[in-house]
């Protein structure tokens, strides 16, 4: 975190800010999106607008107005995976697997996309679902910016309140970043493969 403070505070003018912005439009794109550490540069951000050498308020908008571009383009991406799918024999477990979630996007998008924005490894990938599964477009967008703008206060805010004690237990600091979202994904699949098992374990 360090090196990423560095080289943000040499940048000058509007350069931190376009920084930001690209930070927040390659949040929701797939694959950038699944090894971006977005977490640590909102950190970062929050940490400089505490030394007074960035305006939180102007990152917190950059960064939202930049996710509703990186959003739109995803949603629209995912549109054509919709035909490509249905395309593909009817037993293929790559199809059923994106129609399962799919169905799943129709019935819980707008919670889905307020809580995956703290999951990285999900960010990218569910509004690809989305739009293969024709969720309404408004309400997808809305949902998307109120869980960024969430997310994104939360990191910055917690990066201005909590500078010094980030900088100071750095190691600390990125492992929480990057085993809380790896965890979870974790966790959710060994739940999901226990339940697997459980439904096919046979009768005594």
């Amino acid at each position: 975190m360090d090196t990423l403070t560095s080289f943000v505070d040499g940048l000058d003018g509007w350069v931190p800010y376009a920084v930001f912005a690209c930070v927040g439009a390659a949040t929701f794109i797939f694959p950038i999106g699944l090894v971006l550490p977005a977490e640590l540069f909102l950190a970062v951000a929050g940490i400089l607008a505490a030394n007074g050498q960035l305006s939180a308020p102007l990152v917190f908008v950059v960064v939202c107005a930049a996710a509703a571009l990186s959003l739109s383009l995803s949603y629209r991406s995912g549109q054509p995976v919709h035909c490509r799918i249905q395309r593909r024999p009817p037993h293929s477990k790559l199809r059923a697997g994106a129609e399962k979630g799919e169905a799943l996007m129709r019935r819980r998008g707008a919670l889905a996309m307020v809580a995956v924005c703290w999951v990285a490894l999900l960010r990218p990938i569910v509004p690809l679902l989305m739009g293969s599964a024709r969720y309404s477009f408004p309400r997808f967008l809305a949902a998307g910016l109120l869980g960024t703008a969430l997310w994104a206060a939360a990191l910055i805010g917690g990066g201005y309140a909590l500078g010094p004690a980030i900088t100071q237990y750095t190691g600390i600091a990125m492992a929480v970043v990057i085993v809380v979202p790896v965890g979870n994904v974790l966790i959710k699949r060994l739940k999901a493969k226990r339940r697997a098992q459980d439904g096919t374990a046979p009768s005594l």
